[in-house]
């Protein structure tokens, strides 16, 4: 499984391309493979692309020289197309009438293949294997149409609706956002003084101090400019919100469809200790998203919660590297136990999921060698048994060990004394408002949209 990206947009400010800075440093955790930025000023865009970090992409200077008062941002992992310059997002685009605006967006659509083959046989310009670009040239395409760049994104929605996305774009004297009808990818949307900020994750307005408003609405279109916000319904379908958004990719101190990460995952790591409790003297979680499911788990059980493991910070997220010798090199750096805490002692270890297995095999027998007499795993997410096509790239089922191993099986693989998983009903019995519809399909199989040829391909067990 790989990551997911985030986009950032900024209107209003005078120093927009150093707002969008601070808003794409915060969201480094979707996505650390590439960041890129288009400012405008009135009257041209301005563009800053590179390899890489947040921090190690922009300098003081690149930044000077992104003026405007309007800027859009993204930060890449690779779903679609390789990690390469050409795919970096934004992407500028002009259209054949001659007008030149800048697009990024978050997410992945399934049907890529036919829906930029349609677009080549159109006479538009796909440079880039990625599917951000695809979405810019279908706005163009509408553009063309009609003239008008909240139709032209009108028509591109229904033209691309079986997808997940959340796209900022930009004119020279205008911001816009648009969601996916069903709202599979977050988006929200804030006010700066007198400006406004669309972000991923609300995360990015806490150091600007923005206020967040209310998240972007599924199958909507956002228009600001010098009269201000207004919003445009565009599809409307039944939502199926990202479960995994909410179980790993968010920090903890976002709000992801309105809802508080932290507090869902407290409240998991209790239903875990209500109903699949066990003898123990230590709850530990797998930094960052298993902690906050240890002190719910601690506080029902009443279970000393401890930092069992030292997360290395300056270490890219295992879930999303390349390849798996690239994942297991990763893993010996990224978490070390406190054998003070750990050792002669029966430990709880809380974790969000559990994909290849690999990783919780090693962090297993991590606390073993720092001295743990038991070991028993507790994971907040039912099974994970099916591929994501909508932006977490989990390319066969041979790769999910869920998907051929029962949970003793995995019990034994992991070398875990025992291990539980909380059902679908029991996570979602966590949120706040349990009417919410999300997409479940990497635990059902279930998916939310009809998936082109390729795509069932992948769900074919492989010998």
């Amino acid at each position: 499984m790989q990551d997911k990206c985030a986009v950032f947009g900024m209107y209003g400010s005078e120093r927009a391309s150093f707002a969008s800075y601070d808003g794409l440093h915060m969201q480094n955790h979707r996505g650390d493979k590439s960041s890129g930025m288009v400012t405008a000023d009135g009257t041209s865009l301005h563009v800053h692309k590179g390899m890489g970090l947040v921090p190690e992409v922009y300098r003081t200077a690149d930044l000077e020289r992104l003026r405007g008062t309007i800027a859009i941002g993204h930060n890449r992992y690779a779903t679609c197309g390789p990690g390469t310059l050409a795919n970096i997002q934004p992407f500028l685009i002009r259209t054949t009438s001659g007008l030149q605006f800048a697009v990024a967006s978050n997410g992945d659509v399934p049907a890529y293949q036919e829906l930029r083959q349609r677009a080549v046989d159109a006479g538009y310009d796909v440079q880039s294997q990625n599917d951000g670009e695809l979405i810019g040239w279908y706005i163009a395409w509408g553009y063309d149409q009609t003239g008008d760049m909240v139709e032209a994104m009108r028509w591109a929605m229904h033209q691309v609706q079986d997808g997940a996305y959340s796209c900022v774009a930009c004119t020279v004297d205008t911001l816009y956002a648009m969601r996916d009808p069903r709202g599979m990818r977050p988006m929200c949307i804030g006010k700066l003084g007198d400006g406004y900020v669309i972000a991923s994750e609300t995360v990015a307005f806490d150091i600007l101090q923005a206020k967040y408003i209310r998240d972007v609405e599924p199958g909507t279109i956002i228009r600001i400019d010098r009269s201000g916000e207004r919003t445009f319904p565009s599809l409307a379908m039944p939502h199926r919100h990202c479960e995994f958004e909410i179980q790993y990719f968010a920090r903890p101190d976002s709000l992801v469809y309105g809802m508080s990460v932290s507090e869902i995952r407290e409240a998991q790591g209790r239903v875990l200790a209500r109903h699949y409790g066990v003898g123990a003297d230590v709850v530990i979680g797998v930094p960052d998203s298993g902690l906050h499911a240890a002190l719910g788990y601690s506080d029902a059980s009443g279970i000393p919660f401890k930092l069992g493991f030292i997360r290395h910070h300056f270490s890219r997220r295992e879930f999303i590297l390349d390849g798996q010798d690239s994942r297991d090199v990763q893993s010996k750096y990224k978490h070390n136990p406190d054998r003070r805490v750990v050792s002669e002692r029966r430990v709880i270890v809380v974790d969000d999921s559990i994909v290849r297995g690999t990783a919780s095999r090693k962090l297993v027998r991590m606390l073993r060698n720092a001295g743990a007499r038991e070991v028993h795993v507790r994971i907040t997410t039912p099974p994970i048994i099916g591929p994501c096509f909508f932006g977490i790239d989990t390319p066969t089922l041979h790769e999910l060990i869920a998907s051929r191993m029962s949970v003793e099986e995995i019990r034994t693989f992991i070398e875990a004394d025992s291990l539980e998983f909380l059902t679908l009903d029991e996570m979602h019995a966590c949120m706040p408002n349990t009417k919410r519809d999300f997409c479940s399909a990497c635990m059902t199989r279930q998916y939310p949209m009809p998936l082109p040829p390729d795509k069932q391909y992948a769900l074919l067990p492989t010998s």
